[in-house]
């Protein structure tokens, strides 16, 4: 069995360290058998206090690098802090035997001040980035070239575009084939704040489809101001919902019940479109 160790140190970040736990740490046998084995090394001395306050208790120290196969060093919250030359010794001890000594890069483990005494993961931006440059992307391709006209028509006539000579299998297999790229590269950015596990994209398929219905269907720019809609309902739903409740309900009937209620939030609102505006908020342009 590969054995993943994730080192830790006084001041590491919960976020780096969230990563390993959840791709490694996590049971799975009722659906697989294992194939990691995942250990907690502190770095020092313990109980570790990780960036966020609490502490971790783990049994394994720096000798447990000696059998692992893959190490995973998370960031910690003040980069000018140098690692202790126990830690440094261990890793060049575990890599020159053949461990892979992995981390992720530097400017993806500092928090960002968007505002004073407000910070927010510099990795979470990322993907918003991201996912900013793909949609004007799309956008461009889809509205802007000869190869997203010739789309936009096979979607509205697949037999007159084929009469004119385009060989419509072939450009709706590389259409599929660039879903299919684009879900894996959304996969990989997702994957390190989410459980990767079978089956992790059937939740954000019902998302997509309920943001296909709001924004209007074909309609890219209806698709990219629905998400925005949705994520920005979802979330705050769940950010105020929870103290709104908790003067009717107790404490944990509030926590229970408003993330449910931000949930149905989304479907209500898909409801409301159907009925006051059935093609969508923003409808594909009709020529």
């Amino acid at each position: 069995m590969h054995t993943v160790a994730a080192v830790i140190d006084e001041g590491a970040l919960t976020f780096d360290l969230a990563i390993p736990c959840e791709v490694f740490g996590l049971d799975r046998t009722d659906i697989v058998d294992p194939w990691y084995e995942f250990v907690v090394v502190a770095a020092g001395r313990r109980p570790v206090r990780v960036q966020t306050g609490f502490t971790i208790d783990t049994p394994y120290g720096l000798e447990e690098l000696a059998r692992a196969d893959t190490i995973v060093v998370p960031g910690w919250s003040d980069p000018d802090v140098p690692p202790s030359p126990a830690l440094v010794k261990a890793l060049r001890t575990a890599h020159g035997r053949g461990a892979r000594v992995v981390s992720l890069p530097s400017w993806l483990t500092v928090p960002v001040q968007l505002l004073p005494g407000v910070y927010y993961p510099a990795y979470r931006l990322s993907i918003i980035a991201v996912a900013l440059l793909v949609a004007a992307l799309l956008y461009i391709v889809v509205m802007r070239t000869r190869i997203g006209m010739l789309i936009r028509a096979g979607a509205s006539n697949r037999e007159m575009i084929g009469a004119l000579g385009i060989n419509i299998k072939l450009l709706f297999t590389l259409v599929f084939g660039l879903g299919a790229a684009l879900a894996g590269l959304a996969g990989l950015m997702q994957a390190p704040i989410l459980t990767v596990q079978i089956g992790m994209g059937e939740n954000i398929l019902i998302l997509a489809f309920v943001i296909i219905v709001i924004g209007g269907i074909g309609s890219i720019r209806g698709a990219f101001m629905a998400a925005i809609f949705v994520g920005m309902i979802d979330t705050l739903g769940r950010a105020f919902l929870p103290d709104l409740l908790r003067k009717v309900l107790s404490s944990t009937a509030a926590s229970t019940a408003a993330p449910a209620i931000s949930s149905m939030l989304v479907y209500l609102l898909m409801a409301i479109v159907l009925v006051v505006r059935p093609e969508g908020l923003f409808p594909a342009a009709k020529r």
